[in-house]
């Protein structure tokens, strides 16, 4: 509903694509997992200024779980941007790291704090995760629901667009 509603209002012609398995469809999973990522292909991916872009999201149930992948051809991710997504999301991982395997049920840890760690560090940890909170807040979902099994893996594609997988 909300991809039409956009592409009516950029009048854009955007392919969408849907691939999720029967197996897939049937596995419940914490509310608001795609809608971030779908919001960043449109805000930062540009999928709707460029004429012929695609997005497909997949879900399979593979032997380790279930896969939830969203793939744009937008305008992709440069490296150093590709990198400060992934440190933020380290980040997040750090501070949930003393989860149970099978995740908590609500209850977020209060994120340990380092008294040696330089002010200006602190404050650009701050900035890099503001700037990545969607992602951030997908992960977190991900690690109190399912605990530190779950992974997301974000790729810049060539030649341009990216890939953020959910495991």
């Amino acid at each position: 509903g909300v991809l039409k509603l956009q592409c009516l209002r950029f009048s854009c012609s955007l392919d969408v694509r849907w691939d999720i398995s029967d197996r897939a469809a049937n596995v419940l999973v914490p509310k608001m997992l795609l809608q971030p990522l779908i919001e960043n292909s449109i805000r930062h991916g540009g999928i709707l200024r460029r004429p012929g872009c695609s997005l497909c999201v997949c879900a399979a149930l593979q032997e380790e779980g279930l896969l939830i992948e969203v793939t744009d051809d937008g305008d992709g991710l440069a490296p150093d941007r590709l990198a400060a997504v992934q440190k933020s999301l380290r980040a997040v991982r750090e501070h949930f790291m003393d989860l149970p395997a099978g995740g908590i049920n609500g209850k977020s840890p209060a994120p340990a704090r380092d008294e040696d760690t330089p002010l200006e560090e602190l404050q650009k940890n701050v900035q890099i995760m503001q700037s990545h909170i969607g992602l951030a807040n997908v992960y977190e979902r991900l690690l109190l629901h399912f605990g530190r099994d779950c992974r997301i893996d974000i790729r810049a594609l060539a030649p341009h667009g990216a890939q953020v997988a959910l495991h």
